[in-house]
């Protein structure tokens, strides 16, 4: 290990105790560098980008209640992903029909193999 993952290992454990210490901005840089993985994560989960930021928010407001649980800043991305996905299954269960939607589209349709396709696949 050098001087520099020393430093930033005192960094993360810095804002770890101050995020507990109730800093807002502290907690806002330690959840920093998993935003993109949460939001992508969330949307995946519940299939519109609307229902993702707001499971986002409700993790976020989950999470500052929880710091406790972190047991080291290398595990921030593990702990917060574990509250988002709790967040996300309560809104899948609060409303199965808005979830129940697929995906937003993000790439080709499948079709359905034509009769030809078929008789070259059985020959």
């Amino acid at each position: 290990m050098n001087v520099v993952d020393d430093n930033e290992e005192r960094e993360a454990r810095d804002l770890l105790q101050a995020a507990r210490s109730g800093d807002e901005h502290a907690l806002g840089c330690l959840l920093a560098p998993h935003w993109h993985g949460l939001r992508l994560f969330c949307g995946l989960m519940l299939g519109t980008a609307d229902a993702a930021d707001r499971a986002i928010a409700e993790t976020v407001l989950a999470a500052r209640s929880e710091l406790e649980a972190i047991g080291s800043p290398a595990s921030v991305r593990m702990w917060i992903h574990r509250i988002a996905a709790r967040v996300c299954v309560r809104a899948v269960d609060r409303d199965p029909v808005q979830n129940d939607q697929p995906p937003e589209p993000h790439g080709p349709t499948l079709r359905e193999p034509s009769a030809g396709t078929e008789q070259i696949a059985h020959e």
